[in-house]
């Protein structure tokens, strides 16, 4: 639609006008749009509005017009010329063919493009440093996937530059346009890291519960603490150590909570396939929950410890009263270990099927292949020491979240990739 001088538009008539446009006024169009060409103005336009009962011609291509009534407005399409527009002013369409609801602003040219003369300060900037796997289909949801032609194609990511800050930009996911950008089917398995746990449950939670106070070595970390560890130094959280060249510093709860609060570190956490043996396996003792009764009585003492540290600080030297704290804590060290007892017994101990069921799987596969000839496959059953790959079921799903009838691979790997804004 071409509005008159000023974007001015008169009351319009009961239904639109055809209208022959002379070549002085496709000239005078042309000088208010200079981007339209001579080819894409027709000769034939709808007159929508104009002054003087619509008798009233375009002004001269060099004059403007008198007044108000002497403008009006055309409107003409042009075929086979794009145009882009943000996503978001036709969500109203829902992906079909439709019209505007206003006047937006608008692209002559695709907005996007690979630009190779950044300052280095901005090429730091807009450098992705930790690695991101990113759903096509989820960002096509969100209108997040900008269309340049056919076989070029643009999404909006967010990620993490060098000081893991977030940095959002959009990424060319057209073959060999980026370097670092891949597309990946599921089967690729980009961003999974394969871990065998080999501590105990008692070392193990021993490990832990120093590491919630901050008092083990990131070189007594296990394999799995070690892979967290390594997560969870891309968070905010680890930027100044990082700025000052400090150490990196171990991890507490709250600085697991932090990093599950962002989706990059999350994804990270989900993507852990982690071999460890199930807790739904024991011997009938329980020789392997035994061995955190032990770390109760070092837990009371390291209670105490610091309880009469805090005693001598405050300078209390009564005995009554010092007996009297440090007796609070054996009431509440006596309290846990019932509790624990009575889990072991009433809830760990009920669980335990693995064993039973895979000495069962093993005896019946026995008697199978006794009756089976050489070209049945073989099932697989549970390990036999209750030893199994533990992989996060959300992460794993989603993963494979493919929605049929769609010709998009269903993610990308986006890894040191310079984005463009």
């Amino acid at each position: 639609m071409v509005n008159g001088i000023n974007g001015k538009i008169q009351a319009k008539s009961p239904s639109a006008q055809p209208y022959t446009l002379t070549a002085s006024e496709k000239m005078y169009v042309r000088r208010i749009y200079p981007e339209l060409t001579e080819a894409d103005i027709p000769d034939k336009v709808e007159l929508i509005s104009g002054g003087k009962g619509q008798d009233t011609t375009l002004p001269s291509v060099y004059s403007e017009p008198a007044n108000d009534e002497d403008f009006f407005t055309i409107r003409f399409m042009i075929e086979n010329k794009p145009y882009w527009i943000a996503a978001s002013k036709v969500l109203h369409l829902n992906g079909e063919d439709g019209q505007l609801n206003s006047s937006v602003s608008y692209w002559h040219d695709f907005p996007l493009s690979l630009d190779d003369n950044l300052s280095p300060q901005e090429k730091k900037r807009n450098t992705v440093c930790y690695p991101r796997t990113v759903s096509l289909i989820s960002l096509e949801n969100d209108g997040l996937i900008a269309i340049e032609d056919e076989n070029t194609k643009w999404v909006q990511v967010t990620a993490l530059d060098e000081q893991t800050l977030p940095i959002h930009g959009w990424v060319n996911i057209k073959d060999n346009a980026q370097a670092h950008i891949k597309r990946r089917s599921p089967w690729h398995w980009p961003g999974f890291e394969t871990i065998e746990e080999k501590a105990s449950v008692g070392e193990l939670s021993d490990k832990i519960g120093k590491n919630k106070v901050a008092k083990l070595d990131l070189a007594d970390y296990t394999p799995a603490m070690r892979a967290l560890h390594q997560i969870l130094t891309g968070t905010l959280i680890y930027s100044t150590q990082r700025k000052k060249d400090l150490p990196p510093p171990t991890f507490t709860d709250r600085d697991l909570k932090e990093g599950l609060r962002r989706s990059w570190t999350a994804e990270l956490i989900g993507h852990l396939l982690v071999k460890y043996e199930s807790e739904w396996y024991a011997d009938e003792a329980l020789s392997k929950w035994n061995e955190i009764d032990d770390l109760f009585e070092e837990e009371k003492h390291q209670q105490k410890a610091i309880i009469e540290a805090g005693l001598d600080e405050l300078g209390i030297t009564e005995p009554y009263l010092r007996d009297f704290a440090l007796d609070v804590v054996d009431e509440a060290h006596e309290h846990v270990k019932s509790n624990w007892q009575l889990e072991k017994a009433q809830r760990i101990k009920p669980s335990l099927w693995w064993k039973q069921v895979a000495q069962a799987q093993a005896q019946n596969q026995t008697t199978s292949t006794e009756q089976s000839d050489a070209n049945t496959p073989k099932l697989s059953n549970l390990s036999v020491d209750g030893k199994a790959w533990f992989i996060h079921p959300v992460a794993m799903m989603d993963y494979f979240n493919i929605i049929e009838n769609k010709k998009t691979e269903t993610w990308d790997s986006v890894t040191n990739a310079r984005i463009t804004l």
